[in-house]
């Protein structure tokens, strides 16, 4: 992983003092002095490469900076960077051996520096003979989800940037696809929910990947929007739901659509619900194709893009109640040939993320933007490293030190559906 990391130039002088301070000397097996809550709150604030160079300090403290708390409180500190991935407007051979593909992702940091992230992605068993390439879709608690769909299988990594940890799920058909993965509490271990496509619903499956067992889930007549990742808030996953495209006008009064576009999954009992979207005046199929889910301060926000020059934000407070936030007119980003464009698939302009006040912004014009809330300016992100380049995917990421702790390549096929 290409990245400059500049506390390691006083991490050995670091180390040593910590050592001093938390062993007594000649006992190297001793538990630590301090309250775990205070070493907690000491390591949380360093980032997330240098916590993982002090997990060699004794097994005591790496027991602290591996548990699912520390890992939670210290994503929770750490600074938001944003990863792209690029793909040329053409599609290029890819001159990777039919026993890995290489991915480079760029990421850009609070100093919005762009630095490469590179990794291979190894298996035999998945790769066609035609170019195929996997596709980040998604980052929960500093791992990664890629997807690359072939003609016979469909194929899922998940690799962690900062310890290199990498794991293949391998679906015996491309119908197969991940909605989006978690961390389960109760049982201490991270679950990836699957979707298996049929030509008049959809089933879905919970794979366990502590205990490498699949459950099927029942009850779910709806299918995710799984263009974007879920947004993981208060113990749930959160996504608009996929629906086929009609100019029929909808009210959230009456229609089953308006009031169940919003479809969340309970990560503890595993069960599905589904919430309203707000009340909006002359409602249809294709204005829902412009609505997306997104985090606001510890609450689930909805981005509602009416035209390609107005941008609302939506909270959603106790009881279901949809608070509008911020209306925003983006003139000055969209081009003005744009500005007349009504789009069935995607809108104008996408939220990504709000740090600090600022809304981060991506458009499907190859732009980055930031919005201040506040003094309600935009500000261009330099995307010029890019080049004429597709910014295919964009994610907000966190660096984490997390774990799956399973195999490293896991085939569906193999698994004993566990009895419901």
């Amino acid at each position: 992983m290409d990245i400059d990391i500049s506390c390691m130039t006083w991490l050995p002088i670091i180390c040593g003092q910590l050592r001093r301070l938390f062993v007594p000397k000649h006992t190297i097996s001793h538990l630590l002095l301090l309250p775990d809550d205070i070493i907690i709150n000491i390591f949380s604030r360093l980032d997330a490469e240098c916590a993982f160079q002090c997990l060699r300090l004794c097994r005591s403290l790496s027991t602290i900076l591996s548990s699912p708390y520390f890992l939670s409180v210290h994503c929770f500190q750490s600074a938001p960077s944003l990863l792209v991935q690029c793909f040329e407007w053409q599609p290029m051979l890819d001159k990777s051996s039919v026993y890995g593909r290489d991915v480079v992702l760029h990421c850009i940091g609070e100093s919005e520096n762009t630095v490469a992230l590179r990794v291979k992605f190894k298996s035999s068993y998945v790769w066609p003979e035609f170019d195929s390439r996997p596709l980040l879709v998604g980052s929960y608690n500093g791992l990664l989800l890629f997807i690359n769909h072939s003609l016979f299988h469909s194929a899922f990594f998940i690799w962690n940037p900062l310890t290199q940890e990498q794991v293949t799920l391998i679906a015996p058909e491309p119908v197969y696809n991940v909605c989006g993965f978690y961390f389960h509490p109760p049982t201490r271990e991270y679950r990836v929910l699957y979707m298996r496509y049929r030509s008049s619903d959809s089933d879905f499956y919970v794979l366990s990947l502590g205990a490498n067992l699949l459950r099927e889930i029942p009850n779910c007549s709806r299918v995710p929007c799984t263009r974007r990742p879920p947004v993981i808030l208060n113990g749930a996953l959160h996504w608009t739901v996929s629906e086929n495209l009609s100019n029929t006008v909808c009210h959230t009064s009456s229609s089953s659509l308006c009031t169940n576009l919003i479809l969340v999954f309970k990560i503890e009992s595993e069960v599905f619900s589904s919430i309203p979207h707000p009340e909006i005046e002359k409602c249809s199929s294709k204005r829902h194709c412009h609505m997306h889910l997104l985090e606001l301060e510890g609450k689930l926000g909805l981005c509602d893009v009416t035209l390609p020059t107005d941008f609302h934000v939506w909270v959603l407070q106790e009881k279901h109640v949809w608070v509008k936030m911020h209306k925003i007119s983006t003139k000055s980003v969209v081009p003005k040939q744009f500005h007349y464009f009504d789009s069935n698939l995607t809108p104008a302009l996408e939220a990504l993320y709000i740090h600090n006040d600022e809304l981060l912004l991506k458009s499907h014009y190859r732009r980055l933007y930031s919005y201040h809330l506040k003094r309600k300016t935009f500000r261009a992100i330099d995307t010029s490293c890019f080049g004429w380049k597709i910014l295919t995917s964009t994610i907000v990421h966190f660096n984490s030190m997390a774990s799956l702790h399973t195999d490293e390549i896991i085939f569906l096929d193999n698994l004993e559906l566990q009895e419901l």
